[in-house]
């Protein structure tokens, strides 16, 4: 097989292994493990290295070719390396401070405030105070350490303490206990997870690139439109192609003002009436209901345009696919006369940063009832009209699909680093092929 087709299929739909002669060992975080793997403390398989913050009232220490990690750095990656870091040091500035290079194929893992969240390092870096770094004994993976030590980030998480943030020592993490198994099997269960999270990585990059395309497309429907038109003529909302009209949205929608509920009429109870209270429910097309009320007020109905029109949010939209009450936060377009739901959604979509930048108030920004009403929206015909917003939600809906396959495959890496990180389930007895990238490297 090769490097990229280890199966996944091989732990589903099988028999167990029979536990042979040897008795399993037992422990009491780990409950029944291999015979043949040992519990060790970090201290005897890692070398733990901490990091420092050079003072930044020296210009001298920055900006220099010496990457030096966050932990935003870590909690902010796409996949699960790091080659590049915001910051930079210079040698004078490395030198001032506490920090040390971590050679390449450390873990680096963060140790306050976010604790547990960890990556591996392709190139060498510093880190700041925020880390606990492991650099791997001989006779451990990286890699294998890795997923260890994401798998013991709740753990480590309940050891924390301070006043400020929970924060994990030194000292601490050089006594945690883990599993070691022998070094091929390390090599085979990474290798196992590395190529999940690869699928995930890669499904992510498509998703990136779809929404770059939607983007583009968006800006294209709404200026040039779907159809080959030969003339364009200039409006007050732009250039658009001759047949179009210009309109003040105010004549072509109603608009529907959400309206407070009392926190003590909110509740989880799924048989209420679905509650929405802001831009945390929404979803790219459509929204999740998670709080529902016995007092509903003022309502959403399905293919409404809702808006967030309070808070830091605003600006944000989607579109209604139920019925729902709706917080003062909200705000529900509905079209009539001959401007159809879905183009009137992605129309909205496109003004999302426009609307954000007319947001007024210090404290907590807002748009009024004008700011929605008076905006110019171009109007095709109702066919033009269908085949623009047609258009655009088949791209949304295969970002949906993306980012399904993209919650299961973090469902199954779940799941694989339960029964593999366990014992439960050996990749001893089946035919794994460890990868390139988890074998050069210890």
């Amino acid at each position: 097989m090769s490097e990229q087709d280890a199966t996944l299929d091989e732990f589903t739909d099988r028999e167990e292994p029979e536990s042979g002669n040897q008795e399993n060992k037992t422990h009491p975080r780990f409950g029944c493990l291999p015979p043949e793997w040992e519990i060790e403390e970090i201290a005897d398989v890692a070398e733990v290295v901490g990091g420092s913050t050079p003072t930044t009232d020296n210009e001298d220490y920055w900006d220099g070719k010496i990457k030096w990690a966050t932990p935003t750095d870590i909690t902010g990656l796409s996949g699960n390396t790091i080659n590049e870091t915001e910051d930079t040091l210079t040698e004078e500035g490395l030198e001032s401070a506490s920090t040390h290079l971590l050679p390449p194929y450390s873990v680096l893992m963060t140790s306050r405030a976010t604790i547990g969240e960890c990556a591996v390092n392709t190139v060498e870096i510093a880190t700041n105070q925020g880390f606990k770094n492991l650099v791997p004994s001989q006779g451990v993976n990286p890699w294998y350490l890795h997923y260890r030590m994401l798998a013991t980030a709740a753990y480590l998480d309940s050891l924390g303490s301070g006043s400020t943030f929970d924060e994990v020592s030194k000292s601490v993490v050089q006594t945690v206990e883990i599993p070691i198994p022998p070094l091929e099997e390390q090599r085979q269960i990474a290798s196992m997870l590395y190529n999940v999270d690869q699928a995930i990585q890669k499904t992510e990059e498509i998703i990136i690139q779809i929404n770059r395309v939607k983007k583009g497309l968006l800006q294209e429907l709404f200026t040039t439109g779907y159809y080959d038109h030969t003339n364009l003529k200039e409006t007050r909302a732009g250039k658009i192609p001759e047949p179009w009209e210009v309109k003040k949205i105010k004549s072509h929608v109603d608009l529907i003002s959400g309206a407070h509920v009392k926190s003590d009429l909110v509740s989880d109870d799924s048989s209420l009436t679905p509650y929405l209270t802001g831009p945390e429910d929404f979803d790219e097309f459509g929204f999740t209901v998670t709080k529902y009320t016995n007092e509903p007020t003022k309502f959403c109905e399905p293919q409404d345009t809702l808006v967030t029109v309070k808070g830091s949010g605003c600006g944000k939209s989607t579109y209604a696919n139920q019925r729902a009450c709706i917080s003062r936060q909200l705000k529900a377009l509905r079209p009539k006369d001959n401007l159809q739901p879905l183009y009137l959604f992605y129309f909205v979509k496109t003004k999302q940063n426009f609307l954000e930048s007319l947001a007024e108030g210090s404290a907590i920004p807002g748009l009024s009832n004008s700011h929605l009403t008076t905006l110019d929206i171009p109007v095709p015909s109702p066919e033009e009209q269908s085949d623009i917003s047609n258009a655009l939600r088949e791209v949304d809906y295969t970002i949906e699909q993306e980012r399904e396959y993209k919650n299961q495959l973090k469902r199954l890496k779940q799941g694989l680093m339960q029964d593999l990180l366990s014992g439960t389930v050996r990749t001893t007895d089946t035919n794994i092929s460890v990868l390139n990238e988890i074998a050069k490297h210890g």
